[in-house]
């Protein structure tokens, strides 16, 4: 599956909205998809949510910095 992920790049900060950033990542699930997005960055992750079929679509098509990351 194909998820949506929405994170603060500094944890040590207090979250605002004009600092959120997002990314795309494959995985299982929610929970290997956390636990290996936070030993490989010092993310903390405010939301993460599952595309479907036609989200992945409008993500593909009006994001120019579209990229998915595999093998976490």
């Amino acid at each position: 599956m194909i998820y949506k992920v929405f994170y603060q790049e500094d944890p040590n900060h207090n979250p605002r909205r004009e600092s959120t950033k997002s990314l795309y990542a494959e995985a299982k699930g929610i929970p290997e998809l956390k636990e290996k997005l936070t030993a490989k960055y010092p993310y903390s992750i405010e939301y993460v949510t599952e595309l479907d079929e036609e989200s992945l679509e409008y993500e593909e098509k009006h994001n120019p910095d579209f990229k998915v990351l595999k093998d976490l």
